[in-house]
């Protein structure tokens, strides 16, 4: 019996979709494993700026998992299906080969991850995250591993009840993973409201920013945000997002001010230490916020900017 175009792509497609989604699942643990247990070395390079390293890559390892996941299994049924009631089929030359390949991609992959594992370990890696990775490695591998050796050797021909366990086990494993990343990153509408957030405070930065221009070119504060606006500079006050209350501007003293906006999370320390002091206010740059309304207290420190106009700097 001769492969067709079709045993081609149905194996192909599996066999990619395998790949891909063992290597999701992959990200999406480690991801688990790296929030559980953070190494203070990244995570402080890291949530410079409210940055999240976690989030992002999270949901596309979720979606990846979500898609790849029902089509690998769809498509090793349909394979597995054809080929017990065509038994020949076993003994397809692109099967074999793709097995093999599978065989050696989990092998190789377990052999050269330990390596870098170790290797990270050496160089000070938290002990606990690194066995973690190590036996998440081996699970995965492990899994694929032992499958496709038993598969190669006939085991699942006569055994369809138990590659359909193997299947919703896989099923139930996935599941655990994605609902485990969910009590990190937040359902999808917290998402969606944790990025309002994350605008809001880069909106606030750029208001800041022109205030010390302002400032600096004429040796006074403004009164209202709308002097800072100019045809000139093409700076416009940017407006909080949709049915969110719109940012505020206080004048607190010759030097100080107050800049108001409304959240709906706690930002929980990611914006607790500037990576560098901001440009004329120095290190008073946290933007550290809880849910609500949330007032940013800042003040001009002379001894970092000077007027441009030569004025005299004014002092509270």
């Amino acid at each position: 019996m001769k492969n067709t175009p079709r045993d081609f792509f149905l194996h192909f497609g599996a066999f990619a979709a395998l790949y891909a989604a063992a290597t999701a699942l992959g990200t999406l643990l480690f991801l688990i494993i790296g929030y559980a247990f953070p190494d203070p070395l990244y995570s402080n390079y890291y949530s410079y700026g409210g940055y999240d390293p976690y989030s992002a890559p999270m949901r596309f390892a979720i979606a990846s998992l979500i898609i790849l996941v029902p089509l690998f299994l769809w498509l090793m049924r349909v394979i597995q299906r054809e080929a017990r009631i065509t038994p020949e089929r076993y003994t397809f030359a692109i099967r074999k080969w793709l097995t093999y390949i599978t065989l050696f991609v989990a092998g190789a992959t377990i052999v050269g991850d330990l390596i870098t594992l170790l290797y990270s370990f050496l160089g000070g890696e938290l002990a606990t995250p690194f066995v973690l990775k190590v036996l998440v490695l081996f699970a995965i591998t492990g899994v694929i591993f032992w499958y496709f050796l038993l598969d190669i050797r006939g085991y699942w021909q006569n055994r369809a009840s138990a590659s359909k366990m193997v299947g919703i086990v896989t099923v139930g494993a996935v599941l655990v993973a994605i609902i485990g990343s969910f009590f990190i990153m937040g359902s999808p509408m917290i998402q969606r409201e944790i990025r309002f957030d994350q605008q809001e405070i880069q909106d606030l930065s750029m208001i800041q920013n022109q205030v010390v221009n302002y400032w600096q070119q004429n040796g006074t504060l403004p009164a209202t945000l709308s002097e800072l606006e100019s045809d000139i500079t093409y700076f416009h006050v940017p407006q909080a997002p949709e049915g969110r209350e719109p940012y505020e501007y206080r004048k607190t003293g010759d030097t100080s001010f107050a800049l108001c906006a409304t959240f709906a999370q706690n930002s929980d320390g990611t914006y607790a230490e500037p990576y560098a002091p901001s440009y004329g206010v120095g290190n008073n740059t946290s933007w550290e916020h809880t849910a609500g309304r949330t007032c940013f207290d800042r003040t001009i420190d002379p001894s970092l900017i000077q007027p441009l106009d030569g004025k005299p700097v004014p002092f509270d």
